[in-house]
């Protein structure tokens, strides 16, 4: 397996001190130089010190590698840079997977290149774990950030519905009727800590998932058998493309989407028979969830008429009545709640 550089950030990356669990913590990456070094900042910038960094190339041809290989030169005490043999593009997945065999640490915490860390993320997340042991993953809220962009503001950014009382440890399978409604928040990898004994429980990331999906299968095998913390906390901003009107499927319209919709719920349908789930709650959740997308003709004139009538609108209206119609588009759609104040 080829690795490129095996390094640590000077003087963190050790739990020596008063007992502290290590957080391993993971960045796929695959030509992302723009927003790369931000998202790399933010673990840096981390109020908990004891973690360790793999940057995982997922055979990049931008700058994005240089940017993670000068990372690991500075910091040669806990930035580590991993890619696949050869350099090969193996998906999301297998990158996320990788870095598991080299990982060191109690937790595990995955950002995605682009994503950014808020500084109490892992400090606040592990004391959550250490709380509650029996909890598998914790998961909270995140932002979807739409004032990274020039030209835009703060009053463009807004939170999704939960979906659920938070701030418990909510037992299994009650977050699958959650996350198979593709309508309210679900757990991003970005947003989440996940302890590191799951993955010897579940399973891990599914590589013919390379790029869609692939956290909504992880999440699924996790959620159908394991106990999850829910909080009410924000921790990561989530960069969305702010030409887009979509919340959950951003940067390809609904229509684009619909194969891989169902290509998800298909591999739902027999991971839930392979566990024997065919007369459970858990299977009636699934096939309700997964009703809306059976009927293409339905389906496809439904969300025609959406993309274009978004289409026209982005092209004749002034920005600020844009973003309204979004913002109550979104709320029809997704079930969205708008939280002006920002918590």
């Amino acid at each position: 397996m080829e690795i490129g550089l095996i390094l640590t950030f000077s003087g963190m990356g050790s739990c020596d001190q008063m007992n502290q669990p290590l957080v391993t913590c993971i960045i796929p990456f695959f030509n992302c130089e723009a927003f790369f070094a931000e998202a790399i900042a933010s673990i840096l910038a981390q109020s908990y010190p004891y973690w360790e960094l793999f940057l995982v190339d997922d055979g990049s041809s931008d700058g994005s590698t240089a940017i993670a290989l000068d990372y690991a030169q500075k910091y040669p005490a806990s930035v580590h840079y991993l890619c696949h043999p050869h350099r090969l593009n193996a998906g999301t997945s297998a990158s996320r997977n990788l870095a598991i065999d080299y990982a060191k640490g109690q937790y595990i915490a995955y950002l995605d290149h682009d994503d950014v860390w808020l500084p109490h993320k892992l400090a606040e997340q592990v004391a959550i774990m250490e709380a509650h042991p029996d909890a598998a993953m914790v998961y909270g809220r995140y932002l979807n950030w739409y004032s990274w962009a020039v030209g835009a503001n703060a009053q463009q950014d807004f939170f999704l519905e939960l979906g659920i009382s938070p701030d418990t440890v909510i037992a299994p399978p009650v977050l699958l009727s959650i996350l198979w409604r593709l309508k309210v928040q679900s757990p991003l990898p970005s947003n989440a800590m996940i302890r590191k004994s799951a993955f010897a429980e579940v399973g891990r990331f599914e590589p013919a998932f390379r790029s869609v999906f692939e956290d909504l299968v992880f999440f699924t095998k996790l959620e159908l058998s394991l106990p999850v913390f829910v909080s009410s906390a924000c921790w990561t901003k989530h960069r969305m493309n702010t030409h887009s009107a979509s919340v959950s499927f951003c940067n390809a319209s609904q229509q684009q989407r619909l194969p891989e919709i169902r290509r998800f719920f298909r591999w739902v349908e027999s991971f839930l028979l392979a566990q024997g789930q065919k007369e459970s709650e858990v299977w009636s959740w699934q096939q309700k969830a997964f009703k809306p997308y059976r009927h293409a003709a339905l389906y496809f004139m439904y969300f025609g008429y959406l993309d274009l009538t978004m289409s026209l609108a982005r092209k004749l209206l002034p920005a600020n009545v844009r973003h309204h119609l979004w913002l109550k588009l979104g709320s029809k759609l997704y079930g969205q709640r708008i939280d002006k104040q920002g918590h």
